[in-house]
């Protein structure tokens, strides 16, 4: 039996989302780092996640 959605809805309906929630996160982390006067830290990276 093949899962309800097809191949793309895990990554639409729950790795997007959750991608989405973390670059807003993040942004949040380099702003305050930024406000502090230190050197804003490349973070995109650590957005991207995936199902095992």
């Amino acid at each position: 039996v093949r899962p309800e959605g097809g191949p793309a809805f895990i990554d639409n309906a729950i790795l997007g989302p959750l991608r989405s929630k973390r670059v807003a996160a993040l942004d949040r982390i380099e702003i305050a780092f930024n406000r502090v006067g230190a050197q804003r830290p490349n973070l995109d990276a650590l957005a991207a996640c995936g199902l095992n």
